[in-house]
């Protein structure tokens, strides 16, 4: 069977049609502002490559921090519950327990300031007590 196609042209389909100086305007403010954005990523990309070299920035855990900072509390909360119950599902969380990283002196050096694990998982599990309390 053959194809029916429209003998109209094209320009007599187009009820409105922006003009060209407006057209090009919309372009160059395109280009304008990508550029600038391409500057500030390379700026920020920079000051994240220093971080990461000079102070042991993890750029995957950063970038989950990132996403997790733009969303909204509830959001974020419901994330975090998933993810730490998706890592319990997995057996990844038993995994990573079984890893021991500590120096001499029972502290994990991070970023340059000696870190009490003891202290820090205490204080992460009252604060993972407080969302269980705000979920309910």
């Amino acid at each position: 069977m053959a194809k029916k196609t429209d003998s109209a042209p094209l320009h007599s389909q187009i009820s409105v049609l922006i003009n060209a100086k407006q057209l090009s305007g919309l372009l160059k403010d395109n280009r304008s502002i990508s550029k600038q954005t391409a500057e500030l990523t390379g700026s920020l990309r920079e000051k994240i490559a220093y971080s990461k070299e000079k102070h042991g920035l993890h750029t995957g855990a950063f970038a989950v921090l990132k996403r997790l900072d733009r969303m909204e509390p509830e959001a974020a909360l419901e994330f975090m519950t998933h993810l730490e119950a998706y890592l319990d599902l997995s057996g990844v969380k038993k995994k990573m327990e079984s890893v021991v990283r500590m120096n001499l002196e029972g502290e994990s050096d991070v970023g340059g300031e000696a870190v009490d694990l003891a202290e820090h998982r205490k204080r992460r599990k009252s604060s993972d007590e407080f969302a269980a309390a705000a979920a309910e």
